[in-house]
C-alpha cells in the first residue's frame, strides 16, 4: 500500500504547496531514496493522478480538525469505502436494470460487497477499487446508451472511462469491451439513419478522444510504448504468460477462485446465464480474458505486497452478475449452495480485514529468507506463489488469536520512532534477519488487528479518542440504514 500513501502525501503537498519530496523525506523509510527516484512518484503516468486528485477533498476536510488528531490520513483511508459503496449501488442498479428483483439484486450485491476480496480492498489505500468502480461505471452507463439511445449517456461513459484511465491507465486493457459494447449499440439501432448518426456522434468522438489520450500519453512519456511492448517480449522469453495463467486461477496463494470462492458457481451457472443475456455474457468474458492476459505478461503480476491477485479486481463485479440469474432460476439445491459459499467467502475475508494484511509479505520473508523484492521476480514468485503453507488466508487466520493475545492490552501507550526504524533497516538484497527479530520481539509489527478497541495501544490519546468518537458515529448510522431498509423492505 505504499504507492497509495505516496498519493496521499502528494495530495498533502498540493494542498500545503510543500515540497513533496520534502515532506516524504522525513519518514525512515525513504532515507535511502534518491531525488530522482521520489519525483518519479509524482509524475503521470506512475503517480496515478487520479487517485490524488481524489484524496485532495478528504485531505481538506481532514485539516478542519486539529493536528494532533491526524485527522487528514484518518479520512484519506476512508477513499476506497466511497468507491466500493458507489460499485455496490451500480452493481444493484444494474441488476435491476436487467429485470431482477430488489430481493435477488440486494442479496447478490450483499455477495459482491462482503463475500469477494472487494470487502478487504474497501478498506485499503491501492487504487486498484478506484479503478473498478470507474470500469463498471463506464459500462454500466454504455449499457444505459445502448438501450436508451441517448447520446448523453455516451458522452458520461466517456468521461467515466477518462477517469478510469488516469487513475490506472493500464485499463486500456479493456478496449476489447468497449469495441464490442460498440458494435452491440450499432446494431441495435432500429433503422439505417440511427446507425449513420451512431457513426456520426460516436465512433468520431471516439476516435478524437483515443487521439488526444495517445499524443498527451507520448508528451509526457515518450518511451512509454517501447517498454510496453519489451515487457510483452519479456514475458514470454522468461515463460512469465503461463506461469501467471496458473498463479490466478488455480494457485494456492493468489488463486482468484480462493479469495472469491462464489465465482466457482458463477463460472458453472455462466453457461445457462448466456442463454438469457448473450450481449452480457459477452461482456463479462471480454473484461475477464483482457484483464487475465494484459496482467499475465507483467513481470510482478501477483501485485504484491495484496490481498489475492489486486490487479484483476476489477473483474469481480461484472463475473457476479450471473449469480443473480442462478438465485432467479436455479433449483434449491443450487440456492443452498450459493449461501454456504457466500458465508464461505466472508470467512475467507475476515483475516484480510481485520488484519493488516500487507504485513504478512514481511513476516513471510523473514520465515522463508526470500529476497526482499521477491514478487519482482518471476522465477521466485512462482516457486512462493505455488506454496499452500504460504497461503494469506491460512497463515493470517491461524495468526489471529496470537496476534489478539499479544495485544489484549488496553492502557494507552504511543510507540517509540526509534523502534519503528528497525522494521525498515531492511535495504539489503536479503532481508536483515536480526533487525526484523528484534522488531517483532519488541511487539511493533503493523500486523495488527484492525479494530479500534484492540489497536488501541498503538495510538497516543487524541488519535484514539478521536477514532472512537468517529467509529461510534459510523455505527449509529449503519443502525439507521438498517432500520430503514427494514420499512422499505416492507412496503414494497
Amino acid at each position: 500500500m505504499l504507492d497509495g500513501w505516496l498519493r496521499y502525501q502528494k495530495a498533502k503537498s498540493v494542498i500545503s504547496g510543500q515540497s513533496f519530496v520534502k515532506n516524504v523525506r522525513q519518514y525512515s523509510y525513504f532515507k535511502s531514496y534518491t531525488d530522482v527516484e521520489l519525483q518519479s512518484h509524482e509524475k503521470f503516468p506512475a503517480a496515478h493522478w487520479g487517485q490524488i486528485i481524489t484524496f485532495i477533498p478528504l485531505v481538506v476536510f481532514g485539516n478542519i480538525f486539529p493536528k494532533a488528531y491526524n485527522a487528514s490520513f484518518l479520512f484519506g483511508n476512508f477513499l476506497n469505502c466511497f468507491f466500493a459503496a458507489g460499485l455496490c449501488l451500480l452493481f444493484f442498479k444494474f441488476l435491476l436494470l436487467l429485470g431482477y428483483s430488489r430481493k435477488i439484486s440486494f442479496i447478490t450485491t450483499l455477495a459482491l460487497a462482503f463475500s469477494s476480496m472487494m470487502w478487504v480492498y474497501s478498506k485499503s489505500v491501492f487504487d486498484n477499487m478506484q479503478a473498478a468502480f470507474f470500469v463498471f461505471a463506464t459500462f454500466y452507463v454504455f449499457y444505459k446508451f445502448i438501450h436508451t439511445r441517448r447520446h448523453h449517456f455516451f458522452y458520461l461513459s466517456i468521461v467515466l472511462f477518462l477517469c478510469a484511465w488516469f487513475t490506472r491507465f493500464t485499463v486500456l486493457v479493456t478496449s476489447p469491451l468497449w469495441v464490442y459494447m460498440g458494435y452491440w449499440a450499432y446494431q441495435s439501432s432500429p433503422t439505417v439513419q440511427g446507425k449513420k448518426q451512431f457513426l456520426k456522434h460516436v465512433y468520431a468522438f471516439l476516435c478524437f478522444c483515443s487521439t488526444a489520450i495517445f499524443i498527451f500519453w507520448i508528451y509526457l512519456d515518450p518511451f512509454v510504448f517501447d517498454a510496453f511492448f519489451k515487457t510483452i517480449v519479456s514475458a514470454f522469453e522468461k515463460n512469465t504468460f503461463w506461469k501467471a495463467i496458473t498463479v490466478f486461477l488455480v494457485s494456492p496463494t493468489k488463486s482468484i477462485f480462493l479469495f472469491n470462492p462464489l465465482l466457482l458457481l458463477s463460472l458453472f451457472w455462466f453457461f445457462f446465464f448466456k442463454k438469457v443475456h448473450f450481449q452480457i455474457s459477452i461482456c463479462i468474458a471480454l473484461i475477464s480474458f483482457s484483464y487475465l492476459l494484459g496482467y499475465a505478461m507483467y513481470p510482478a503480476y501477483g501485485g504484491d505486497p495484496a490481498w489475492g491477485p489486486r490487479y484483476v479486481l476489477p473483474v469481480i463485479p461484472f463475473v457476479f452478475i450471473p449469480l443473480a440469474s442462478l438465485l432467479y432460476r436455479a433449483a434449491y439445491l443450487w440456492k443452498m449452495a450459493f449461501y454456504g459459499f457466500l458465508l464461505f467467502g466472508m470467512f475467507v475475508q475476515l483475516p484480510g480485514v481485520l488484519i493488516a494484511y500487507s504485513t504478512y509479505t514481511r513476516e513471510a520473508n523473514y520465515e522463508r529468507k526470500l529476497p526482499r523484492w521477491f514478487y519482482d521476480e518471476p522465477d521466485t514468485s512462482f516457486s512462493y506463489y505455488m506454496n499452500p503453507k504460504l497461503s494469506a488466508p491460512f497463515w493470517l487466520m491461524k495468526d489471529l488469536v496470537k496476534i489478539y493475545s499479544r495485544q489484549k492490552v488496553y492502557h494507552l501507550k504511543d510507540k517509540k520512532k526509534q523502534k519503528e526504524e528497525l522494521i525498515y533497516q531492511r535495504f539489503t538484497p536479503f532481508l536483515n534477519k536480526q533487525a526484523l527479530q528484534e522488531a517483532f520481539e519488541k511487539e511493533i509489527s503493523h500486523n495488527t488487528v484492525n479494530l479500534w478497541w484492540i489497536r488501541a495501544p498503538y495510538k497516543n490519546k487524541e488519535q484514539f479518542f478521536f477514532q472512537l468518537i468517529l467509529f461510534s458515529f459510523m455505527l449509529i448510522m449503519f443502525f439507521i440504514t438498517l432500520m430503514g431498509l427494514k420499512i422499505q423492505w416492507r412496503e414494497n
